[in-house]
This record gives C-alpha cells, sequence and structure tokens, in this order.
C-alpha cells in the first residue's frame, strides 16, 4: 500500500513538475524566437507575425509558469518553491526589458531595440534557462528518491508477507504435531 502511494506521489508531482518546466522551455525557445525576429526584421507585416508569435508563446510561458508553482506549492519543497520564485523574478526581468525592446523597435530605433535584446535579454534568458535546468535536475533527484523509497517500502512489505506465511505454516505444524 505505502508503495503504491509512493509512486502515485512520485507521478502526481513529480511528473508533472518536470512536464512544466519542460513546457516553460519550449515557451522560452518560442519567445527568444519572436524577440529576435521583432526587432531584427523592420518591415511591419514580419514585426506583426512575430509580436503574434510572442504574445502565444507569452501565453504558454504564463500558462507553464502558473501550473509549475502550483506543483511547487503542492510538493512543499522549499528549495523547489525557491527555484521556482528565482525563474518568475528573471521572468519578470525579462518581460520588462522586452517591452522596452518593443517600445525602441515601434520608435524605428532598431540598433536600440537590438542592443537591448542581446546584451540584456539575451542573458536574462540564459540564466531563465540554467534555473530551469537546476530544476529539472533537482525534480529528476527527488523522483529517484521516492522511487527508492517506494521500493524500499515494498521490500519491507514483502519481508512482513514472507515473516506472516512462515509464522502461519509454523503454527500449523505446531498444530499438527499437537493433534497427532
Amino acid at each position: 500500500r505505502g508503495a503504491e502511494e509512493q509512486a502515485s506521489r512520485l507521478e502526481r508531482e513529480s511528473v508533472a513538475l518536470l512536464d512544466a518546466a519542460n513546457a516553460m522551455r519550449v515557451s522560452q525557445l518560442g519567445e527568444a524566437v519572436a524577440i529576435r525576429d521583432f526587432v531584427s526584421l523592420a518591415d511591419v507585416n514580419s514585426q506583426k507575425e512575430a509580436l503574434r508569435a510572442l504574445k502565444a508563446s507569452e501565453q504558454r510561458y504564463a500558462d507553464s509558469t502558473a501550473a509549475l508553482e502550483g506543483v511547487a506549492a503542492m510538493m512543499g519543497n522549499a528549495a523547489i518553491v525557491d527555484q521556482v520564485a528565482a525563474v518568475k523574478a528573471a521572468s519578470k526581468k525579462q518581460h520588462d526589458k522586452v517591452q522596452q525592446a518593443f517600445e525602441q523597435a515601434e520608435m524605428a530605433e532598431y540598433q536600440q531595440a537590438q542592443s537591448i535584446v542581446y546584451s540584456e535579454v539575451r542573458p536574462l534568458q540564459a540564466t531563465i534557462a540554467a534555473s530551469l535546468e537546476e530544476l529539472v535536475v533537482h525534480a529528476r533527484k527527488l523522483a529517484v528518491e521516492r522511487a527508492h523509497e517506494a521500493r524500499t517500502d515494498a521490500m519491507a512489505s514483502e519481508r512482513r508477507l514472507l515473516a506472516a506465511l512462515a509464522a502461519a505454516l509454523l503454527i500449523g505444524v505446531l498444530a499438527t504435531i499437537a493433534i497427532t
């Protein structure tokens, strides 16, 4: 029973955490391409398409962040909660810098917009990517620990079952000897 609970907990928490972190990674990559395209392409139609892609990617990122926060809160693991908070804080800084770059691009200040993206936004994206990788490593470690706990619980259950079986056999043998 304990092994079943451990497996359910593993699936409910660790797998959900990994899924949310990976969804954030994918969304971040989509954002990076859209941001680059927006500040690099001067033609209005290309910028509109890049902006549309960015908005969709930002929404997926926000949804993934909310899911990640929910899983981290459910797990109650302080280290994971702190890592998620760090990712969220870096994401806020990145969003602010992207908005600053967009303002520059809308004023046809493409060089300044590109400078913001490549010198300020890109390092923030790298920081977020590294934080997400750290989070995934931590989640994998927790998953391995929980799988080990489940195996340990299962082995303990097997030992208790074998002891009960041996005791029942011994009682049966002693009862047979006493009767005869």
